[in-house]
C-alpha cells in the first residue's frame, strides 16, 4: 500500500526490480518458465500452463512502455467503473493504490 512503500523505499525498490526481472524472463522465455512453474509445483497440468504461459507472455507487459508500468488513466477508469456499476460503495480517488515512482527507469 502507499504507507508502506513510502516507509520502505528501498526494499519496495528492490522487489520491484526482482519481479520485473522474472516477469521480463517470463516474457522472453514462456515455454521455460512454465516448466520452472511446473518444477515448483508438479502437481500443475504441463500442458495448460505452457498454453497459459504463452498467452501470458504477450501480457505482462503488453503496450506499457517496461514491465509493471501502470497507466493512470486506465486504473482510474477502471475504478471508476466499478463505482458506477455498483460493485463497490465508494468512489477510489484518482491515483490512489498504485505508484510507478518505485520502478527502474
Amino acid at each position: 500500500n502507499n504507507e508502506y512503500l513510502k516507509s520502505n523505499k528501498n526494499e519496495s525498490e528492490a522487489f520491484l526490480r526482482a519481479c520485473k526481472k522474472g516477469y521480463e524472463y517470463a516474457i522472453a522465455n514462456p515455454d521455460e518458465s512454465a516448466k520452472i512453474l511446473v518444477d515448483q509445483v508438479p502437481e500443475l497440468d504441463i500442458k495448460l500452463i505452457t498454453a497459459s504461459q504463452e498467452w501470458l507472455s504477450s501480457q505482462y507487459q503488453a503496450e506499457a512502455s517496461s514491465w509493471g508500468v501502470i497507466d493512470e488513466e486506465r486504473w482510474d477508469n477502471f475504478y471508476q467503473w466499478l463505482y458506477d456499476n455498483k460493485l463497490i460503495e465508494k468512489e477510489i480517488p484518482e491515483g490512489y493504490g498504485f505508484s510507478n515512482d518505485y520502478l527502474e527507469q
